[in-house]
């Protein structure tokens, strides 16, 4: 829990991040180590079963995988941006969020793969391609059909908990001298020389700049100036419950995993046994790829209290049975889920109104890991800083879907 400031009804900042989810706290940190007057604007975690108004998290489950293995130039130099400053972040907040589980790529499409592991070892990061007979010795729970090709990263890979996440970059951005609004911005007015903030309890804020990072809710809660878009994917997740034993014994050295199977079959991701709120260990499976979008807030706020996908669900069972035939797939629940994408499955990170307002949105599904870095990028342009890329700022601008 975090001490959030007691403010008057009219507050001023020099910059003010809308959002405290992985890419709005990552951009505070950054803000506030090299600024003062930074505050960043949010609910604190507002769960899908509250059915108020409230924008909700996408991040409140406790594993996402993480790894810098991946054959776009952006995603992989991000994360090992991000992964390289995982310890550091943790040893300076005392909030542990990275599980160091290692991290398998499984691809029918040999070109891809071939891709993936040159832009992983371009991006500094160690991967190897695993034969048959290596896969059956040290991970004989997986099962790989004939012709999927293997590469495993055992360092700089594995899982984070996003929740922690979130934690450890809030914390760090508090200790630089951020300021924790409890709220959600509900309108965003550019006035003279200031850009004006309302919030849902009346509150006004004014800020020299304003970082709009509000996720999923970017796409209609109408606070950007600009058109972005995006498109809010409706996801659902299933969790399979692991015993302990399996957990410290046959599934002890599991890594994380992205599977792309032959055929029309869908892709998936799956993450290793990671213990949950409620005291159990849950193994997860959830897609790789678009799904239907939600039309509206309204819809998005429905979907995250009680969306389910019945046919996705029987599919993503299917493909753990055939992943890990061993394993005890009947315990299992599911989740609600929502990703947010642009049309090139990159980031829009630039700034608007004459450098007023930065928009940081569209994590495709990709931004949990590399949220440190992302916010890095936003951070750079609102302070005017050197772009630490990994691509030319242009490739992100909002500019770009004009």
């Amino acid at each position: 829990m975090f001490l959030t400031c007691e403010v008057d009804r009219v507050s001023s900042y020099k910059y003010l991040v809308i959002g405290r989810g992985i890419m709005g706290s990552a951009a505070a940190m950054h803000l506030a180590a090299k600024s003062d007057g930074v505050a960043m604007l949010g609910p604190t975690e507002a769960m899908a079963a509250d059915n108020s108004a409230t924008p909700k998290a996408s991040h409140y489950d406790a594993g996402r995988v993480t790894r810098i293995a991946d054959p776009d130039p952006f995603w992989s130099g991000v994360a090992r941006r991000s992964i390289s400053r995982y310890r550091d972040l943790e040893q300076a907040t005392g909030e542990r969020f990275f599980n160091e589980a290692g991290f398998m790529w499984a691809d029918s499409n040999t070109e891809r793969s071939s891709e993936t592991l040159a832009m992983t070892r371009e991006a500094g990061g160690e991967i190897a391609r695993l034969e048959a007979a290596e896969i059956s010795s040290r991970f004989p729970f997986f099962n790989f059909e004939s012709g999927v090709d293997v590469l495993y990263q055992q360092g700089d890979g594995g899982t984070i908990d996003p929740r922690g996440y979130v934690a450890a970059m809030t914390k760090r951005a508090m200790q630089h001298g951020a300021e924790v609004i409890d709220g959600f911005a509900s309108k965003l007015t550019l006035g003279s020389g200031r850009v004006e903030v309302a919030t849902d309890d009346g509150t006004e804020h004014t800020a020299d700049q304003v970082m709009i990072a509000t996720g999923a809710y970017g796409a209609f809660d109408g606070l950007s100036p600009v058109h972005v878009p995006l498109k809010t994917n409706k996801h659902t997740v299933v969790l399979i419950e692991v015993p302990d034993e399996a957990v410290h014994g046959e599934l002890a050295n599991m890594p994380s995993l992205m599977s792309q199977p032959p055929g029309d079959r869908i892709g998936t991701y799956t993450l290793p046994p990671l213990r949950y709120p409620d005291g159990k260990h849950y193994l997860k499976i959830g897609i790789e790829g678009s799904r239907p979008s939600a039309a509206d807030m309204s819809e998005l706020n429905s979907w995250f209290r009680t969306g389910d996908d019945a046919t996705l669900n029987r599919q993503l069972i299917n493909e753990l049975q055939i992943l890990m035939p061993s394993l005890d797939t009947s315990e299992w629940h599911w989740l609600p889920c929502v990703t947010t994408d642009t049309p090139d499955r990159r980031p829009v990170i630039g700034l608007v109104e004459e450098g007023r307002v930065c928009i940081q949105l569209g994590g495709n599904g990709y931004s949990a890991k590399s949220g440190d870095a992302i916010g890095e990028l936003g951070a750079s342009l609102v302070l005017g800083a050197e772009w630490p890329g990994p691509v030319p700022a242009s490739e992100l601008a909002p500019a770009r879907f004009s």
